[in-house]
């Protein structure tokens, strides 16, 4: 969708992957208030024909969609993935180097994603360099949020 454009770049920014960085429960009320979904939330609730004061769970649920957070988190990791890989490797390319001057520096949104993907792959019991694993994963917990939260 074209609201992913560029979630390589805002992603690690968002509530989402800092309360992944924190180690927090996931928490759908804050998931609600991340920008993305407030894009995403009144689109679904339109396309259900519903008010804008419908529970967002419930609206997650009759929709049986995810946060776009969570769908997109292999996408990102994918991405994140690839420039490893050129840094590992080497590669003479401009991403490489930007990329490897990004890690050294150790901004944000490099640890954003490290963190938030060991801290993800810890809570599902598995590999955290997995990008189909981590959204499975994210999937799962994503789940178990919105069944405590519904009742």
């Amino acid at each position: 969708p074209i609201a992913a454009y560029g979630c390589q770049i805002w992603l690690p920014y968002t509530n989402f992957i800092k309360n992944l960085v924190s180690g927090s429960k996931l928490c759908l009320t804050k998931l609600s208030q991340d920008p993305i979904e407030r894009v995403h939330l009144p689109f679904l609730k339109w396309t259900l024909g519903v008010g804008k004061y419908t529970s967002n769970a419930a609206v997650w649920g009759d929709s049986a969609r995810y946060s776009l957070a969570i769908e997109l988190t292999q996408q990102v990791y994918s991405y994140f993935d690839r420039l490893h890989l050129l840094d590992i490797e080497n590669s003479p390319t401009l991403v490489r180097h930007a990329f490897a001057d990004q890690k050294n520096l150790k901004l944000s949104w490099y640890s954003n994603l490290t963190t938030a993907q060991l801290n993800t792959g810890t809570l599902a019991g598995q590999q955290p360099d997995n990008p189909p694993a981590t959204k499975a994963a994210l999937r799962s917990l994503f789940i178990a949020q919105w069944n405590h939260e519904r009742h």
